[in-house]
């Protein structure tokens, strides 16, 4: 999967981890993360760390968000890891600028 976001724009996302049977399943030591922190910010929801608000920064390019947790309750590790290719591209043109040349004699 992948989100197009513009450069000032944010975006909530949320993880649901289910079972082979299609159910809600819990999960351990839920971990969010960005490949490319100067494009976009991953900030964990304090509530429910299944939740993260993803925030552009202002850069254009390409990151992916990263979550990771642990599917095996108690003892032993089941690493889970999912990602999402975000896309930062310019927004909406709010100004023009003009640049000038340096001057020269005329001919």
């Amino acid at each position: 999967m992948s989100l197009v976001l513009t450069d000032n724009q944010e975006v909530s996302l949320s993880v649901t981890p289910v079972s082979k049977g299609g159910n809600e399943a819990p999960v351990e030591s839920p971990e969010w993360s960005s490949s490319d922190p100067s494009v976009i910010e991953v900030v964990v929801d304090a509530a429910s760390p299944l939740k993260a608000l993803i925030k552009t920064t202002g850069k254009v390019g390409s990151a992916q968000v990263k979550f990771s947790c642990d599917a095996r309750i108690g003892d032993g590790v089941s690493p889970l890891l999912s990602t999402l290719d975000v896309e930062v591209v310019p927004g909406e043109a709010v100004n023009v600028k003009i640049d000038a040349a340096t001057p020269t004699e005329k001919a």
